[in-house]
Parts: C-alpha cells; structure tokens; sequence
C-alpha cells in the first residue's frame, strides 16, 4: 500500500522536512489561506487539492517560491524544446546531488 504524505511525515519526524516549490504567487497564496474565492466551485484545481496542501502546510512542511527558471520540477509538467529540457535536466540532476549527497555508482 502506498502512504500518503502526511503519513511519511508522521513516521520520520522530526528527521524530514517537506519543503514544496511552486513557481505560482497566485497558487501559493491560495494554499496558504486554505481555498481561493475564484476557485470555490472546484473540488480539485489541476488534480490537487489546495485544501489538503494547506493542511500539509500547517502541520510542518514548507511552501516555498521558486523562479520559474528553476523549477526543477517543470521538465515533469510541461513540454520543452531540447535545450530547455538538458537544463531541467541539469536542475533536477543539482537538486538530487544538493539533497542525497554524492551518488556513487559501481560499474
């Protein structure tokens, strides 16, 4: 069975931390207040539910904004034309090594 994520954090507090990333002040102020009065009528925005980000926030984990440059994130939602997708691909590469260390492989 798969965990949700406010059952990962459950487990291994207070060793993570969720940080989130978006690259949207609109979306991040609606998440930080819990709903947004032009998107009342919709459950789910996007297949997410800022009401559950919000419940997310307010147990711990942090919203943060990023640049839309350097969302590592975008090479996951968006098409791109070859050179934007190396540097996604670069971002994300940085952020795998900034976060887990140094990847050794064996060959």
């Amino acid at each position: 069975s798969l965990l949700r994520v406010h059952d990962f954090i459950k487990i291994f507090e207070p060793k993570a931390v969720l940080y989130l990333y978006c690259d949207n002040q609109a979306t991040i102020s609606a998440v930080k207040a819990g709903y947004s009065a032009k998107l009342h009528h919709i459950r789910r925005t996007q297949k997410v539910n800022i009401a559950f980000l919000h419940g997310l926030i307010a147990g711990g984990a942090f919203l943060r904004y990023i640049a839309s440059g350097k969302n590592a994130s975008d090479i996951f939602t968006k098409i791109m034309a070859s050179l934007k997708f190396t540097e996604s691909q670069a971002l994300l590469l940085d952020h795998v090594l900034f976060c887990c260390g140094s990847v050794e492989t064996s060959r």
